[in-house]
């Protein structure tokens, strides 16, 4: 009877309340929470508590996934949640066909101080289907924002030619941004390679127009030459394919290693680095995963892709912000994002309302893709701001919801509902 009073309150929770409450209960109120659905404000609450109270967590703890295939609200109202000014978890945002966002929402995205991967993709096949305007101007204006993005990592925009190769002077000012992968027209990308040398990016083309796998960014971003005997692509790709299905596997636990001893992800393209592994990663039983055909979801992309960037620049940015990156999560012998990650997806791009792999080929030969990456580690030299303390998670829409409604009652009456539950986790102890 209390944990459904708990659950039926949990707009007015907070991580206060959850400390005061063992593990076991923890869990328990948990898993009737899954039951009904899990929203943004669960997750948060759930997922640092448990971690910080040393549970065994399953990597569903670590990331947090919502599509909404038809936006009918203003942008603000879904980024606000994305955001956390005490950078407790990172963002992944995928703005799709359907949204009718301005360019001044657009513009705002760039407040957001935790957002690592942006995905704007404009559906290929759907004619007449509604998308922002994305240009250059639109990049420029992000870039005249003071510290934007301090975290952004991936930038990926696919439209149909309104991106020209002026965009990477403005998207050099981001200052963790590591991949920038964009669709053009050929036309307004015909010095592309000496153009990005001039602003420290490298130029690489994608091995096949559809590939969308992990594979490809491993060969990019893998700082280190390896022995010519080891078929790198190959060993990529087995990686790729063990990524794919980790993700879901209910058996991948994480745990937390200190002092950054975990091996960085790129080193299992190498059997050579097996011998400077640590222990704990050597003597691991291996576990046959179940099989996963096809591309990474949109969210397990970036989440992927964001710890790879991670591991091979040291998490650099989180580090200028303030934060403390002393230990690694790990799932098995694969090291995950520095911190828990939101993937919200906004729009669709296929017929049946769904996100498929985010390709842009219409009009082949007049538009292609390119993949810049930075070369070495982006210039912090520019000293930004620290996190403030810790604090409660941030509001949601859902608390916001709760808070809107509660407004209309007594102020009496509120108070005592305080008082009752306040009652009822005491009870817990």
């Amino acid at each position: 009877m209390a944990m459904h009073v708990v659950a039926d309150n949990i707009g007015d929770i907070t991580e206060t309340h959850l400390q005061a409450i063992s593990g076991r209960l923890l869990w328990r109120i948990w898993r009737l929470l899954e039951a009904r659905g899990v929203c943004l404000h669960v997750w948060k609450l759930f997922s640092k508590t448990l971690a910080n109270a040393h549970e065994d967590i399953s990597i569903g703890f670590y990331r947090f996934r919502k599509h909404i295939q038809r936006p009918a609200s203003a942008l603000k109202v879904y980024t606000q949640p994305l955001l956390s000014p005490t950078i407790d978890f990172l963002s992944h945002l995928v703005i799709s066909g359907g949204c009718r966002f301005s360019i001044n929402e657009m513009l705002c995205l760039s407040e957001l101080r935790n957002l690592s991967a942006l995905e704007l993709i404009q559906p290929a096949d759907l004619p007449g289907v509604q998308f922002p305007e994305v240009s250059d101007r639109l990049l420029r204006g992000w870039s005249e924002v003071d510290e934007p993005f301090p975290l952004l990592r991936v930038l990926r925009i696919r439209t149909d030619g309104d991106i020209t190769q002026d965009s990477l002077r403005w998207v050099t000012k981001f200052p963790s941004l590591a991949v920038y992968d964009v669709t053009g027209s050929r036309n307004d990308w015909q010095d592309a390679r000496a153009f990005a040398l001039q602003h420290d990016w490298k130029l690489y083309r994608p091995s096949t127009y559809a590939d969308e796998s992990l594979r490809q960014y491993m060969m990019m971003l893998d700082p280190v030459e390896r022995p010519q005997n080891i078929d790198m692509s190959s060993k990529a790709a087995r990686v790729d394919t063990h990524l794919k299905s980790l993700c879901d596997d209910p058996r991948s636990f994480i745990e937390f290693v200190p002092n950054r001893q975990a091996s960085p992800l790129l080193d299992y393209l190498s059997d050579t680095t097996k011998a400077y592994m640590p222990a704990w990663v050597v003597d691991a039983p291996e576990v046959e995963l179940p099989s996963c055909q096809g591309n990474l979801s949109f969210e397990a992309w970036a989440f992927w892709l964001c710890s790879l960037i991670g591991q091979s620049r040291g998490d650099e940015d989180l580090r200028s912000l303030g934060c403390n990156i002393d230990t690694q999560a790990v799932a098995g012998p694969y090291v995950l994002p520095t911190r828990p990650m939101v993937s919200l997806c906004l729009g669709h791009n296929c017929r049946n309302g769904a996100i498929d792999t985010p390709l842009f080929i219409q009009g082949f030969y007049s538009t292609r893709q390119k993949i810049f990456i930075r070369c070495g580690s982006a210039n912090q030299k520019k000293t930004l701001p620290r996190v403030p303390p810790r604090a409660g998670p941030t509001c949601t829409k859902r608390a916001r919801s709760d808070a809107s409604s509660a407004s209309h009652e007594p102020i009496s009456l509120r108070s005592k509902k305080r008082q009752r539950l306040g009652d009822m986790l005491q009870a817990f102890h």
